[in-house]
C-alpha cells in the first residue's frame, strides 16, 4: 500500500510540475546563466515538498475555508509576474554574450530570495501543492509515502532542468538565443498573469 501511495505521488506530482510556467522558465534561465543553479533547483523542490506535506497535514481544509488568502496571493502574484515579464523584455535589448554575463551575476542571497519569490508568489503553487496534492495525499493509504513520491518528482524535475541547461550552455551562448529565451520567458510570465486575472 505504501509503494502504491508513493507511485501515486510521483506520477501526480510529476504531471502537475512538468508544465511550462514562470517557475520552470526561471529555473531554466538560471541554469543557462549559471546563477547558483543547483541552489535554485534545491529551493524550488524543497518548497514543493514542504507545501505538499503541509497540505497533506490538513492546511488544504483551512485554505478552502478562507478564500481571501487565495485572492490576496493572486493579486500579489499578478503584479510580480508582470514586473518580471517587463524585465525580461528589457533584457532583450541587451546584446551581451554568455561570457560577458558572468560579470553580471547576482549575489547568492539575492538569488535565494528571488527564488522564494518566484515560487511562493505564484498562486498556482498553492493550488497544486496545498490543495490538489494535499487533498489527494491525505486520502491515500500511506500519506507519508505519497509526499515522498511527489517530492521525488519535484527534485528529479528541477535538477533535470539544470542539468540540461548546463549541458547545452556552450551551444546556447549566442546573444540571439538569449534574446529568444528572454522573449519566451516574458511571454510565459504574461500568459500566467493573464490566467490569474481570468477569475476576476
Amino acid at each position: 500500500m505504501g509503494l502504491l501511495s508513493g507511485c501515486n505521488g510521483l506520477i501526480l506530482g510529476g504531471a502537475l510540475i512538468i508544465v511550462i510556467g514562470a517557475q520552470n522558465a526561471f529555473v531554466l534561465n538560471q541554469g543557462l546563466r549559471g546563477n547558483y543553479p543547483w541552489m535554485v533547483a534545491f529551493i524550488c523542490a524543497l518548497c514543493d515538498v514542504i507545501l505538499t506535506a503541509t497540505g497533506v497535514a490538513g492546511l488544504s481544509v483551512f485554505i478552502q475555508n478562507h478564500k481571501d488568502f487565495i485572492i490576496i496571493a493572486r493579486w500579489i502574484g499578478i503584479f510580480f509576474l508582470i514586473l518580471q515579464s517587463i524585465k525580461a523584455f528589457v533584457r532583450m535589448r541587451e546584446s551581451e554574450q554568455l561570457q560577458l554575463l558572468k560579470n553580471c551575476y547576482k549575489g547568492r542571497l539575492s538569488i535565494f530570495f528571488y527564488t522564494l519569490a518566484i515560487t511562493l508568489l505564484n498562486p498556482h503553487v498553492y493550488f497544486d501543492t496545498l490543495l490538489m496534492l494535499g487533498t489527494i495525499g491525505a486520502s491515500q493509504a500511506c500519506p507519508f509515502m505519497f509526499v515522498l513520491g511527489a517530492g521525488l518528482a519535484s527534485f528529479l524535475w528541477f535538477f533535470s532542468l539544470i542539468f540540461i541547461a548546463r549541458t547545452f550552455k556552450l551551444l546556447l551562448a549566442s546573444s540571439k538565443v538569449w534574446r529568444l529565451l528572454d522573449l519566451i520567458t516574458g511571454i510565459i510570465l504574461l500568459f500566467v498573469a493573464w490566467q490569474l486575472l481570468l477569475p476576476f
